[in-house]
């Protein structure tokens, strides 16, 4: 099934809502939890489902992530928010992301975000193992930290933001963007865990000068335990990948003719069917409006020789009100 966690309203208090077929309130909030729609986007994931079937959907509530749980397909949810402890985030405060793996035999959530430290900003893993109803944290996992770019992101931040995505064996992949403080340009960066989030090594050491504006990111499995990360950025048309062949990270590739325009903000978002482990990745071809656009990655022998194919949707993408 598909679930969708967003805002409505044109003013705070904003109210979330959760749905599938249909949605109930999950509670009313000051604080922006998504992009607006027509900023940046690259599926920054809110909400997490149990091996029994059980949902979690976070949010930010300016102090905290906090979460509530639904066990009757989201007729209702717990009436108490749980704090994950992460504390007050560093910018941007709605691009962090959640996902879930198992790992010999235990499920967990994992929680990766940012917090300003003085003259840096820290990149944070929460790892909590699910059980029933409940999560039971660890303390924080400091992943690393880059200069806060206070002038250009607000104090203490470097305008981040995080995609995480599982391999077929529930190996964690984080690719974080950044702006660090001192740089006129943005970087990006993959880490790895192993262990269902308690481990992190880099995947992917950092690529500086990427652009001068924010890239959009995305990254999802392929077969076996290959990996697919895509990019987009402002000024550019193309959409950008590497792929991982479970030892090495491929050199940046660029699939041309995809509409999505230059100069212009992108959002992107990628996911991969599992009964064939094909990646696809959606986007829109304007850019941050128009029609949606969905390319597919399939899986042949030789990463070098993955093939794409693009189809032109008939969906006109309409956003939320932010």
């Amino acid at each position: 099934m598909n679930y969708a966690l967003w805002t409505e309203g044109s003013s705070v208090p904003y109210t979330l809502k959760f749905a599938i077929l249909q949605y109930g309130t999950l509670t009313t909030t000051s604080n922006q939890n998504s992009p607006t729609k027509t900023d940046y986007y690259q599926r920054e994931k809110r909400i997490i489902e149990s091996g029994d079937m059980v949902k979690f959907a976070f949010y930010y509530d300016g102090s905290n992530i906090l979460y509530r749980n639904s066990i009757d397909d989201d007729k209702t949810w717990s009436g108490t928010a749980v704090s994950t402890g992460s504390g007050v985030l560093a910018s941007d405060t709605f691009r962090w992301t959640v996902i879930a793996t198992t790992y010999q035999d235990n499920e967990y959530a994992v929680l990766l975000y940012w917090t300003h430290a003085g003259s840096n900003m820290n990149f944070y893993v929460l790892r909590g193992q699910i059980a029933n109803e409940t999560i039971t944290w660890s303390s924080p996992i400091l992943l690393g930290y880059t200069f806060a770019n206070s002038a250009a992101c607000g104090s203490g931040g470097a305008c981040a933001a995080v995609a995480a995505a599982t391999d077929i064996d529930g190996k964690i992949y984080a690719a974080f963007s950044y702006g660090s403080g001192g740089s006129s340009t943005y970087s990006y960066q993959i880490m790895r865990s192993v262990d269902g989030g308690l481990n992190w090594a880099v995947s992917l050491a950092q690529i500086d000068n990427v652009s001068t504006e924010r890239p959009v990111m995305s990254i999802t499995g392929l077969n076996g335990s290959k990996m697919l990360f895509v990019y987009a950025l402002y000024e550019s048309s193309d959409l950008k990948y590497r792929v991982f062949d479970g030892t090495n990270w491929g050199s940046a590739q660029s699939a041309s003719g995809t509409d999505m325009g230059v100069n212009t903000v992108k959002q992107i978002s990628a996911a991969t069917m599992n009964s064939t482990r094909t990646a696809y990745v959606a986007y829109l071809s304007g850019g941050n409006s128009g029609t949606m656009h969905v390319e597919r990655f399939s899986n042949l022998t030789e990463p070098s020789t993955e093939r794409r194919q693009l189809w032109a949707l008939a969906v006109t993408v309409c956003h939320p009100s932010p």
